[in-house]
């Protein structure tokens, strides 16, 4: 996980410098001897963008192609360097880079990474975070249109907690012990009101098996989504199972119940491919690895549309 977050230090260095550049654009020597180059001159050495691809911590996770959901093998051979980016925190729009050809690497587990021109077209001067380290992710997409990206907002940490509190209270789990991940508020479905993310984890270490899992009772992970005078619904948990063919393996009954740790975060919510529906790209952190997931949220049902992974 240490090599994630120094590729984040990375890009949030990067960010500053582009906001730096965008507080000086217009106070540089007019008299300096280096070409000067019109926004005429610039627009013509742009790379079309073929592909709207989606990357989140220079990850690419996928994108969208030709009309469908598109996932990475199937559009890095499209990106050839010099497209454009829209660059965001999960909190505010950062400004337009240019970034390079992907790239394999293997931070976490084999993946395509995108890098980015630092030499780019400025960014918002507005730099201000609302999270904290663990649920901080930076994401861009490669595109050459604007975008309707929507902020998370963050309510106190009751509010949250007293969600997942009624949450568990109903599913008759009253065991389980609150440990807030995230909350944050969004509009996802452009009706002027804010539906309510929250995510919960709690394990006890006493009660490990091995490879990630747990034992099942009072361990547990949830995502759930809240929205005002309705219902509370699970939109993502933690993968619960019998031990079965792996209680040799974990030395456990085969009839065991066991859960295994995950963590969710959500990254943002934006109009990816500018069809009028907000995304949400969310991120969960699990033993040896991240799956990054988009989601669609709509009639009050959430649809999964990609999926990527990556760790051992």
């Amino acid at each position: 996980m240490e090599k994630r977050y120094l590729r984040l230090f990375f890009i949030l260095l990067f960010l500053s410098v582009i906001i730096v550049n965008g507080c000086n654009k217009n106070t540089t020597d007019q008299s300096s001897t280096s070409p000067q180059v019109t926004k005429e001159e610039t627009k013509s050495k742009n790379t079309i963008n073929e592909v709207t691809s989606v990357i989140v911590d220079g990850l690419l996770i996928g994108g969208y192609y030709q009309g469908k959901w598109a996932q990475t093998e199937d559009i890095v051979s499209k990106i050839k360097g010099g497209e454009t980016y829209r660059m965001y925190s999960s909190y505010e729009y950062y400004g337009n880079v240019k970034g390079k050809k992907p790239t394999i690497e293997d931070e976490i587990g084999q993946g395509y990474y995108i890098d980015f021109d630092v030499k780019s077209e400025t960014g918002s001067p507005n730099q201000t975070e609302q999270g904290n380290e663990e649920e901080f992710s930076s994401f861009a997409i490669g595109t050459n249109s604007e975008l309707d990206f929507e902020p998370l907002i963050k309510k106190n940490r009751t509010f949250y907690e007293d969600i997942m509190s009624k949450y568990l209270k109903k599913k008759g789990l009253t065991n389980y012990k609150i440990n807030l991940t995230q909350g944050v508020s969004v509009d996802l479905d452009n009706d002027k009101k804010k539906e309510h993310l929250v995510s919960s984890g709690h394990y006890n270490l006493t009660d490990t098996l091995g490879d990630g899992w747990y034992k099942a009772e009072n361990n547990y992970s949830l995502l759930v989504l809240s929205r005002d005078n309705l219902d509370i619904t699970a939109v993502k948990e933690a993968v619960l199972q019998k031990a079965g063919e792996m209680s040799e393996f974990l030395k456990v009954d085969q009839n065991t119940d066991m859960v295994f740790r995950s963590h969710y975060y959500i990254v943002g919510v934006i109009d990816i491919n500018n069809d009028g529906k907000k995304e949400i790209i969310s991120r969960e952190e699990i033993q040896g690895g991240i799956l990054y997931s988009i989601f669609q949220y709509e009639n009050g049902t959430f649809q999964e549309l990609l999926t990527t992974g990556i760790g051992s």
